[in-house]
């Protein structure tokens, strides 16, 4: 079965959080590189893999596409004030993406801890789709 997209991004931010807890640092262009090529889940896990078991390549296969599709750059970063580390740069994305579709919800009269299905088809409908 596959895992929901918003779940998968969940499981990417996760592991990015423990990287930075571990004072982990990646070049904030390397990162975009990597985003726009659609690659940047394969370039975390080569050079510092998962730590939890259930986050593999499979179980976040989404994610590449997901973050391809928004703009990404050393300067947006910078006006998002993160200037020096490309992993929080990445978490910073995540958490965007995820009050987005929390303040669309709401602007539509959806409360997401009572709609929670809805809310993952909306994101996959919205954000999320091809």
């Amino acid at each position: 079965m596959n895992m929901p997209k918003f779940k998968q991004l969940q499981m990417f931010a996760s592991e990015l959080i423990i990287l930075l807890d571990k004072g982990k640092n990646e070049n904030i262009l390397d990162i975009c590189e990597y985003v726009e090529k659609g690659e940047i889940v394969e370039y975390i896990n080569k050079n510092y893999s998962f730590q939890n078991r259930e986050v593999n390549l499979n179980s976040i296969k989404d994610v590449n596409d997901i973050l391809k599709k928004f703009y990404v750059s050393e300067t947006e970063a910078s006006n998002r004030g993160i200037n020096s580390n490309g992993i929080a740069f990445l978490v910073q994305l995540i958490q965007e993406i995820y009050s987005d579709c929390m303040y669309n919800m709401k602007m539509n009269d959806i409360e997401p801890d009572i709609y929670s299905d809805y809310f993952n088809w909306k994101i996959s409908k919205s954000i999320f789709s091809n």
